[in-house]
């Protein structure tokens, strides 16, 4: 059972969370072996761009042609366990929220099924001229909700 700020996902029969697995490396952690605190949002950020690119779009496209990018406008992380010199990891990725002009992922870090790791991003799509908050455009919205979380 997945649950995520106790909502419990697992009767969603369209469920499916983006999957981006990490392999803890020395360059990872601190002198103990301890994933030092600030790449879990490394790990984070990778998984929301295979996230897009998975949908079918990349941010080179929105930025180069359609003059607009994702922005991380609030983030929450909570550490609930580290992980450790050689773990396995994987970051599951939940669109659970969509509004005008922002996009809410639950990221959960796990090892197994242990959580380490919850973090909450919310997404701001800008206007790269002007810096602006600007509507999601029609299609990308319409692809974000295909993988809503609704429950």
């Amino acid at each position: 059972m997945i649950k995520i700020f106790n909502k419990d996902f697992t009767d969603n029969v369209n469920f499916h969370p983006f999957a981006f697995p990490v392999h803890i490396y020395l360059e990872d952690t601190d002198s103990g072996g301890i994933v030092y605190h600030a790449n879990y949002l490394k790990y984070a950020e990778r998984a929301r761009t295979i996230m897009f690119s998975q949908l079918g779009f990349d941010h080179a496209q929105l930025i180069s042609a359609d003059k607009i990018m994702f922005v991380v406008k609030f983030c929450s992380i909570n550490y609930c366990l580290p992980a450790h010199l050689g773990d396995n990891l994987m970051v599951e990725t939940f669109i659970t929220n969509i509004t005008g002009a922002t996009v809410i992922l639950n990221q959960r870090i796990v090892k197994g099924t242990t959580l380490l790791v919850d973090v909450v991003i919310k997404l701001a799509c800008i206007n790269l001229q002007d810096h602006k908050p600007l509507r999601i455009p029609t299609a990308v919205r319409d692809l974000l909700c295909q993988h809503l979380q609704t429950n």
